[in-house]
């Protein structure tokens, strides 16, 4: 699994619990990405997630 951070267009995305949110990604490698809120105690409360980019 690899740490990446993702900078650019998305500036804000707000969701309530159990929300979904959908956006385009253009990855540089295949692999596994994890993903988390970077607000303090957002991570250990679960706000956490993983991205699967595939080779076609």
């Amino acid at each position: 699994t690899d740490k990446i951070e993702i900078k650019g267009a998305i500036h804000e995305v707000e969701l309530q619990p159990g929300g979904e949110v959908e956006w385009i990604l253009v990855p540089m490698k295949p692999g596994t990405y994890e993903l988390h809120c970077p607000i303090p105690g957002h991570t250990q409360a679960g706000m956490t997630g993983e991205i699967a980019i595939v080779a076609q």
